[in-house]
């Protein structure tokens, strides 16, 4: 009898064991008899789009008698693990020439080999190394040094944003140091072949996007590989097969998908394979672990910690893609970080938005719930001086000593013509900026300047740069940023040339003319909150209302190879440098208030009335 239970004890065991295996191996392929998951190799086609305009006004950007050869830049020989074609690994080399078209003219690339280690190295015409970004399968980290910035073509169609611009930088500290990034332990091995490393190409995709913004999407059903800068070229089109001249990325891509369908009622629904669900979770911790850049504010180390410790972990692997959308939605809502969000696959069939359908961040509804009540009393001061007026326009206080004005995004003009009309040119925020400052000027009798800020959610840097170099009186403003992972500080000098003379001087500047005041409120967010602290501490303007809301890091976006989209503040931390006691300061607490007034903000005479009474007071510390 004792022998007999020990038998059934033991085919159960052995029965519950065959079971486990064959769950993982259809999670994961099958295994050879060395352990290894048997490869398959496919001829996968390479199609550059990022270099297409993606201006919606650009008659070429729906060129559809564009062939699809035009595009081609070679074919690759790619592997995948036998059972999951959706994942495709690529040597570092092929992934580098990927590349190819895109550098900028006199700089080159070229890879280079130390054991099993691959490291891509950038270099300007004169030689010079200006980037390098190192692969090493054996330590399980990815490393670079230098910056793309100038060494790659932009994507954008031409604009305002480095015109009438003297710029420099130099790095303070850890100049030499490389950025580590480690993916082992997420699910992201390389596999080897014929003596040679392929890595998943999303992993590779990743890293190179926070220096490079290209993108890259598969379509197995037609073994494309497509390259993209902007999303708006994913509908840029061109001839291809059955769908001749209406053909996209998108449709090409999203037509591919359409193998993983099924029935759900009356609507198509895509399963995405759990080997799939399992990789873009993989690529997600690995991305906020090594990439997000307030971790520390949150206490950890590891944000795959953070949101392992969520409810909606889970929910990342589900089956249904509505589900799965919207759990990394909630749980990235969870951070209260105005700069992160997730946007789903459409391929996918994934619910999109900036943070999941219907799960705003607490940070994002006040902000909205803050600029309705505070735009409205705005507007009607605004209206004022005129049923067509704009916030943008100037205001004068009844005596003529106050000028108002109002700005709510860091932008840049895209040019559609050339020469650029003033209408369009205006929408670069620092050339409005310059009208309305010589406005001022040439009116005579103003005293001081309000700068509305109030519902500012940000913008470029290189915008706010130059407007703080408009502010000074010596026509100079620096920037300083810090890179969490490598130390690395960097010095950002901004001067201009306001007047067009093509020299940069204080002619260009307006601080010696002025008092400048900047309305803050807690919607003043990323370069809105960074404007009045660096305003702040170089004494160029005081602040008035409520503390700035924060948001001192720089965004990066990152695109995953399944369509998911994560934007998210980087490691990348704005702040000032102090040069004498070496202490960097970040601005996420925000920039303070100067002068608390207990006036209408919006309405000039009373803002110019309490800033009088102010000035008259010069022994009354600013709060």
């Amino acid at each position: 009898m004792e022998n007999k239970k020990l038998m059934i004890i033991t085919v159960c065991a052995l029965a519950v064991l065959f079971v486990l295996i064959g769950m993982f191996l259809s999670q994961t392929g099958e295994k050879d008899d060395k352990g290894e998951a048997p490869l398959d190799t496919v001829t996968v086609g390479a199609y550059n789009m990022s270099y297409l305009p993606y201006d919606w006004n650009d008659p070429r950007y729906y060129d559809g008698d564009k062939p699809i050869s035009e595009l081609k830049i070679g074919d690759i020989q790619c592997k995948t693990v036998k059972g999951q074609k959706e994942i495709l690994y690529i040597t570092f080399e092929d992934f580098v020439s990927l590349y190819k078209n895109d550098y900028q003219d006199g700089y080159s690339g070229v890879v280079t080999s130390n054991g099993n280690a691959s490291t891509w190295t950038i270099k300007d015409k004169d030689g010079k190394e200006v980037y390098h970004m190192t692969a090493d399968p054996d330590a399980m980290v990815m490393k670079c040094s230098g910056s793309t910035d100038w060494a790659i073509k932009p994507f954008d169609v031409k604009n305002t944003l480095f015109e009438q611009l003297g710029f420099k930088s130099i790095d303070l500290e850890n100049g030499d140091k490389e950025l580590v990034c480690s993916f082992k332990g997420y699910g992201l091995d390389p596999v080897k072949d014929g003596g040679s490393v392929y890595y998943p190409l999303g992993l590779l995709s990743m890293h190179a996007q926070n220096d490079i913004i290209r993108k890259f999407v598969y379509s197995s059903k037609d073994s494309m590989l497509f390259e993209y800068a902007k999303n708006e070229q994913l509908e840029s089109t061109f001839v291809y097969g059955k769908l001749e001249n209406a053909a996209s990325i998108k449709n090409v891509v999203t037509d591919s998908f359409k193998q993983y369908g099924r029935q759900d009622g009356d609507v198509i629904v895509v399963d995405a394979p759990m080997y799939v669900r399992e990789h873009t979770r993989n690529l997600f911790y690995c991305l906020m672990d090594n990439y997000y850049g307030l971790g520390s504010v949150l206490g950890y180390e590891k944000m795959g910690d953070y949101f392992r410790n969520t409810s909606y972990d889970k929910d990342f692997l589900s089956d249904n893609p509505n589900i799965r959308a919207s759990a990394y939605g909630k749980a990235l809502s969870l951070l209260n970080d105005g700069h992160t969000s997730f946007s789903g696959s459409s391929y996918l069939g994934e619910a999109s938005g900036p943070f999941g359908k219907d799960y705003y961040q607490t940070l994002n509804k006040d902000r909205m719930a803050l600029n309705t009540l505070m735009g409205a009393q705005r507007t009607a001061e605004v209206k004022k001086i005129g049923e067509d007026a704009e916030p943008t326009d100037v205001r004068y206080s009844s005596d003529g000593t106050t000028a108002y004005f109002s700005f709510d995004q860091f932008d840049v003009a895209t040019y559609y013509k050339d020469p650029m009309p003033d209408a369009d040119r205006y929408k670069d925020a620092y050339y409005l900026f310059v009208k309305n400052l010589n406005e001022i000027k040439n009116k005579g009798g103003v005293e001081r300047v309000v700068i509305d800020d109030s519902l500012n959610g940000g913008g470029y840097v290189a915008i706010m740069g130059k407007i703080l170099a408009l502010m000074s009186k010596d026509n100079h403003a620096s920037l300083y940023l810090r890179e969490e992972r490598s130390g690395v500080l960097t010095e950002y000098s901004f001067q201009v040339d306001s007047n067009g003379d093509g020299v940069y001087d204080t002619k260009d500047c307006f601080g010696q003319y002025f008092k400048f005041y900047i309305v803050t409120t807690s919607y003043s967010f990323s370069c809105g909150n960074a404007l009045p602290f660096f305003a702040i501490k170089y004494g160029f303007a005081k602040t008035i209302g409520t503390n700035s809301g924060g948001g001192e890091c720089t965004v990066d976006s990152v695109a995953l190879p399944f369509g998911q989209t994560i934007g998210h503040s980087s490691t990348t931390h704005v702040g000032f440098y102090d040069k004498e006691t070496k202490e960097f300061t970040g601005a996420e607490q925000g920039a303070g208030v100067s002068y608390v007034l207990t006036v209408n903000l919006y309405d000039v005479d009373q803002v110019s009335e309490a800033l009088k009474s102010r000035e008259s007071k010069p022994q009354e510390a600013p709060f």
